[in-house]
């Protein structure tokens, strides 16, 4: 940078980088004007594709199909596939941003199949506005079709978003390479497990939803089900062996702004915009040959004004913005990254560092996104599971490649012995760490040593980290599950140590404490576990930790999903219905259907009110505990009629309480009738601290009903309050302590899920407390 502002030039800092390609058969820049006046959303876009150089080709003008942004090419070519092999464009507003770029996705495809592909945009906003538009277009609900062309229609806009979110969101050819196999394995080990439940019918419609042949007897049926479900069990074992990284590598979208500024210092302060980056990179080109572009603030007051212009004037029969300003000024934006491409690849060149520097090429379109579910609902919500780890593998993605600058930086002290256990000892010397809230050891931290990126052209070791291969492994590994970890990248494996953050202390007088470095001064210290098989820690030495993705649920949810899906869909021939289908299509009608109680129920409750109210008024002790105030009062009525109540409020207006009693009153109010009504009650919450806390409202209550002397409570005798830890070792319903009772099991949804899969039950009253801090799709393993 020194250099570049001595000199007035820009210069090469010769860092090695993996996010930038040396080479491409085709390049598709987008340049996006951001509406400023809905942050974050697209108002317009350009679509650029240029073909690979032919050495032998001459300059000539610009190809006609960039000339008219609504134009279809006849022969159904890509844009940038032409024999004069010339840069063309199409552009539109954001309306049309699905349609263009799956076509030209498309097509390029069919036509150059195995050919290397990258997408460019300049700006990381550009970016984040592309990704979360798709994202949005995936979940935004679509009308109700009247027609059977209004079906075909939202079939095929539904291949067009999951071709472009194949192709532009990082981590979606993991998502379709690791876990679909697995999924749809899982879902037909489960239907197939009915044996001769299943109907001819419902063998055809599974038939039909895998593509395969639908003709043929009911065992001929069953036998090519089940030979494809094995194909898919063997893909997915197979897969174990396969490199099935994408994130920490190539992106899919490539931000030259960040490119630009690890390659070349420029020799400007401050921000630079592209018109900035062209005025320094290509400045020397003679005139005629000069390329330049506009800002954003001036695309957008032209696009803007264009808009504007339209919407006073809506009897115009030209299509919106059609030839004016801002549709060349985008054009012109994308042929000037195309020339800051090529520039930064030649000046590389000349440096004879293009092996060096630039490590990777591009990579074949990959198009595609998990898509196994035909209801409209359960799909979005599939989308909904997966975009949620889409966002948060790319986060750590983005900071795995700056080589985690804000990550704490730590000295590794020595290894103490509390009990049969090892911790290690660190010292911190930069950031903070917060000690674990939960009891459970997630080992959801990654460390590293730390090293200077930048001098030693390395690249970070996190970034070849697989988080999506271990989110839902338990550390430390076990030998069942330690392939996953063989698996990693070789450098993960010497590099990479899993750690479990146990406490942050101030060192003291333990024996670790390097005195000659600290100066006798105390200093913040982290007890670590840790889970490691490469090279052992090194004492003094210097390590950075980051955070890692865990996520337990994940796999589980996409399974339950499409295992949902697949029951919907035979529902109409099997006659059962499927509850989380019917909440989530129509939540109105579903919450006002009938619940256990009824208005029979409703009556007896009030009778049981006014007999503890009376006792209230006499002093009795512990009556007034079970007396709730009147908004609390027409909430648990609610809860005891209606099969869906949500219960909510700001913090402290006793939600909790009005749920744990609205519990016990319902089984009070049904007697020994709840032992066929509601013998399976499951109990949940997003935190352990608040199934705890549910918990314990419980206990209280039941204490106050037992210690009420002036009523009958017999039925407390029925009821069966076990916590579920660990769901595949919890004794079953049919165990003597839970036979003939009301069984209230409460945990985890993922320990639940796992509970009742292994008893295989059916739960008759799901009580989720703090519920906007649980995604639906979380929900839903256990409300099945």
């Amino acid at each position: 940078m020194l250099d570049a502002a001595k000199l007035h030039k820009p210069q090469l800092t010769r860092n090695r980088v993996f996010t930038f390609p040396r080479s491409e058969d085709y390049a598709i820049f987008i340049s996006v004007i951001v509406d400023v006046a809905d942050p974050g959303e697209m108002g317009a876009f350009c679509i650029s594709i240029k073909g690979k150089e032919d050495p032998s080709s001459q300059v000539r003008p610009e190809s006609p199909l960039g000339s008219n942004s609504d134009s279809t090419s006849k022969s159904k070519k890509p844009l940038g596939i032409n024999k004069r092999n010339l840069m063309a464009h199409t552009t539109g507003t954001a309306s049309s941003f699905v349609f263009r770029m799956a076509e030209q996705i498309t097509l390029l495809e069919e036509h150059k199949k195995y050919s290397k592909v990258q997408v460019y945009t300049y700006s990381p906003a550009e970016r984040s506005v592309i990704v979360n538009h798709l994202i949005k277009a995936a979940l935004k609900p679509t009308p109700a079709p009247e027609t059977l062309q209004d079906v075909r229609r939202a079939k095929e806009y539904n291949r067009q978003i999951r071709i472009c979110l194949g192709a532009l969101c990082e981590g979606t050819s993991t998502l379709q390479t690791t876990f679909q196999p697995q999924i749809l394995s899982g879902v037909l080990l489960s239907f197939l497990s009915k044996k001769n439940a299943l109907s001819k019918r419902e063998l055809e419609l599974c038939c039909e939803r895998l593509g395969l042949i639908t003709e043929g007897t009911t065992d001929t049926l069953r036998k090519q089900i089940e030979n494809h479900q094995r194909v898919l069990a063997e893909g997915a074992g197979r897969l174990s062996g396969l490199d099935r990284r994408e994130l920490g590598q190539l992106g899919k979208i490539v931000v030259l702004k960040k490119e630009i500024e690890r390659l070349i210092a420029l020799p400007i302060p401050g921000f630079v915009d592209l018109p900035q980056t062209v005025e320094a990179l290509l400045g020397d080109q003679p005139p005629n040959k000069r390329l330049s572009c506009e800002s954003d603030d001036v695309l957008f007051g032209a696009w803007n004004s264009t808009m504007l212009a339209a919407k006073k004037d809506r009897r115009a029969s030209v299509p919106v913005g059609n030839g004016v300003a801002w549709e060349s000024g985008l054009k012109e934006r994308n042929k000037c990254m195309r020339a800051v491409v090529q520039n930064m690849r030649q000046r590389i060149k000349d440096a004879d560092l293009t092996e060096k520097v630039l490590l990777n090429e591009a990579k074949p379109l990959e198009v595609g996104m998990i898509d196994l579910c035909e209801s409209e609902k359960l799909r979005k919500l599939l989308f909904m599971s997966q975009f949620d780890v889409l966002l948060r593998l790319d986060a750590l993605w983005q900071d795995r490649l700056d080589g985690c600058p804000n990550a704490p930086v730590l000295r590794y002290l020595g290894a103490e012995k509390k009990g049969s256990t090892w911790y290690q000892i660190f010292d911190i010397i930069s950031g903070t760490l917060e000690p674990r809230v939960e009891d459970r050891a997630f080992y959801d931290w990654i460390l590293v040593p730390e090293m200077d990126l930048p001098r030693q052209n390395a690249v970070p070791p996190e970034v070849y980290f697989d988080d999506l291969s271990v989110c839902g492994l338990v550390f430390p590994l076990n030998r069942y599950t330690k392939d996953r970890w063989d698996d990693q990248h070789s450098i993960v494996k010497d590099a990479v140590t899993i750690a479990n953050i146990t406490d942050v202390r101030m060192s003291g007088d333990n024996n670790l404490e390097d005195k000659s470095v600290n100066h006798g001064r105390p200093r913040s210290q982290a007890v670590l576990q840790t889970f490691f098989t490469g090279k052992q820690l090194q004492k003094g030495v210097l390590y950075r930790i980051s955070p890692r993705l865990v996520d337990f649920n994940f796999a589980r949810v996409l399974l339950n999903l499409v295992a949902m899906d697949f029951q919907y869909s035979f529902s109409g021939e099997s006659g059962e219905s499927v509850p989380f289908h019917d909440l989530i299509e129509n939540p109105p009608e579903f919450a006002s259907s009938d619940s256990y109680c009824g208005e029979r129920g409703k009556r007896i409750e009030r009778e049981v009110l006014k007999g503890l109210r009376d006792l209230a008024k006499l002093d009795v002790p512990h009556a007034k505990e079970l007396i709730l105030e009147s908004s609390q009062q027409k909430a648990a009525e609610k809860l005891m009629v209606n099969r869906l109540t949500v219960i909510w409020g700001p913090p402290g207006t006793g939600k909790t309480y009005t749920l744990a009693l609205s519990t016990l009153r319902m089984i009070e109010v049904l007697g020994t009738a709840a032992l066929k009504e509601c013998p399976i009650i499951l109990v949940t919450a997003m935190t352990h601290a608040a199934i705890e806390a549910i918990l314990s409202k419980i206990r209280s209550l039941m204490e106050h009903y037992g210690a009420l002397k002036e009523r009958d409570s017999s039925w407390l005798k029925m009821i069966s309050l076990q916590r579920v830890w660990t769901g595949g070792t919890h004794p079953l319903p049919s165990s003597p302590s839970s036979k003939g009772k009301v069984n209230i099991y409460a945990g985890t949804t993922f320990q639940l899920y796992k509970f009742c899969e292994r008893a295989h039950l059916k739960a008759n009253l799901i009580i989720i407390d703090e519920a906007g801090q649980l995604a639906l799709g979380t929900a839903a393993l256990v409300i099945r």
